[in-house]
């Protein structure tokens, strides 16, 4: 445990390589550089995945899929209902190209503040979207500053969601109302990148100038149903593709959430398989 979430600039791929040496060792086959280009079913139930790795298609049977990209790149080829973006228009929280300057006085500083709304899914878009924020980062050259780094892959924080047999609410968070089977519990801070009170609900105004005051920490009972697809089954997600709101989005998609939502769907999905 301590050599998984040891601290330091290597972190992520010290996990990575961790976990790997971990899955091997359990004799799980890992299958890298390969993308899912469709999934199978059997009626309502996934049964396996189609892959292309190297020049040719793989076909892999399944008890239980996974779909733990985040983006949901596995469940947007099922069929089911999926939604992006607030109700009123559809609009995401702003992404964020970090980048690091050396100040005139030595002093080295980053910024992670939003660069900009867009829609992950359309590629040229997004595409331009993300060149114009990295070339917005070079202006930092030219008022005195040194720039020293500007991160490579940029942070999309709102993902698709999608319509699972339970649905998480911003108010059922607010109201404290527990579900039938919880499946973790999220404890994170309020997202509060983006707000845009002039469209955002009343109720969530309030809730998103309370988080401001202070770091405003709550405990959030996440459903069991929120990770499967209504109407679906022999699939489920682990991440940020949720049955959820826009809003309780912005509640459940911190990292350490994300890595409670992907320990506990993995132990539920091999009680799955097992019973």
């Amino acid at each position: 445990r301590g050599a998984l979430f040891a601290a330091g600039p290597l972190q992520e791929d010290l996990k990575q390589t961790v976990l790997t040496e971990y899955l091997e060792r359990a004799g799980v086959e890992l299958i890298c550089s390969a993308t899912v280009t469709g999934v199978y079913f059997e009626k309502e139930r996934a049964v396996g995945v189609r892959l292309w790795k190297d020049g040719e298609y793989k076909n892999i049977h399944s008890k239980m899929i996974i779909d733990s990209t985040s983006d949901g790149h596995i469940i947007r080829m099922c069929p089911i209902a999926t939604h992006l973006g607030r109700p009123i228009d559809g609009k995401t929280v702003p992404f964020t190209v970090r980048s690091e300057v050396l100040d005139a006085d030595g002093v080295c500083r980053y910024d992670n503040g939003d660069s900009g709304y867009c829609d992950q899914y359309n590629t040229a878009a997004y595409s331009q979207k993300i060149l114009t924020a990295h070339a917005s980062k070079v202006d930092a050259v030219r008022c005195g500053k040194r720039l020293l780094a500007v991160a490579p892959v940029c942070g999309v924080r709102e993902g698709v969601r999608f319509v699972g047999e339970t649905t998480l609410r911003y108010k059922d968070i607010i109201m404290e109302r527990i579900p039938e089977k919880v499946l973790f519990y999220a404890y994170s801070d309020l997202d509060k990148h983006g707000h845009d009170l002039a469209l955002d609900d009343e109720l969530f105004q309030n809730w998103w100038c309370v988080s401001n005051l202070a770091t405003v920490t709550v405990s959030i009972p996440v459903p069991l149903g929120v990770v499967v697809p209504r109407g679906l089954r022999g699939i489920v997600t682990a991440g940020r593709c949720l049955s959820v709101d826009s809003y309780a989005s912005s509640a459940v998609r911190m990292i350490r959430d994300m890595h409670r939502i992907g320990e506990c769907v993995g132990i539920a999905c091999a009680q799955a398989v097992t019973e």
